[in-house]
């Protein structure tokens, strides 16, 4: 991923991804993206409880901000530099949006 590229390789991957959700469910999803962008922190992984960890993951998740692709990019331009690596998921997938996640 480049910088100048940012937004059409996150676009490409989460249409890919979306492709693959569609591909393995009955349901029907939307093709609305919206986004949450999560900065991982390394206090997050040393929590050995695994039920702890889920809990505290989705409180973050609920927490942050939801983003239109432009938004969501323009966060990740500003930290660019910092980003050793992005992970794409879909955290909720509803008829009418599809929330990913960027971690």
């Amino acid at each position: 991923m480049k910088y100048d590229t940012i937004k059409i390789d996150i676009l490409n991957a989460s249409q890919s991804l979306l492709a693959m959700a569609k591909d393995f469910t009955y349901k029907n999803i939307s093709n609305n993206l919206i986004f949450i962008i999560r900065i991982v922190d390394n206090e997050f992984n040393q929590i050995s409880s695994f039920n702890e960890r889920n809990k505290l993951r989705k409180k973050l998740n609920e927490s942050n901000p939801i983003l239109t692709i432009e938004n969501a990019t323009k966060e990740i331009e500003n930290i660019f530099d910092q980003i050793y690596e992005i992970n794409l998921y879909i955290y909720k997938a509803e008829k009418k949006g599809l929330l990913s996640k960027l971690k």
